[in-house]
This record gives structure tokens, C-alpha cells and sequence, in this order.
């Protein structure tokens, strides 16, 4: 799990993405 998802609600969709 990417850290940056959870720093970032933005990144949230791009790590669902993935």
C-alpha cells in the first residue's frame, strides 16, 4: 500500500486504481 495514499486523499483514487 502506497504511503502517499494516505497522506493524500487525492491519491486515494490512484491507489485504487492500482
Amino acid at each position: 500500500m502506497p504511503i502517499m495514499c494516505k497522506i493524500k486523499a487525492s491519491a486515494a483514487i490512484s491507489c485504487s486504481s492500482m
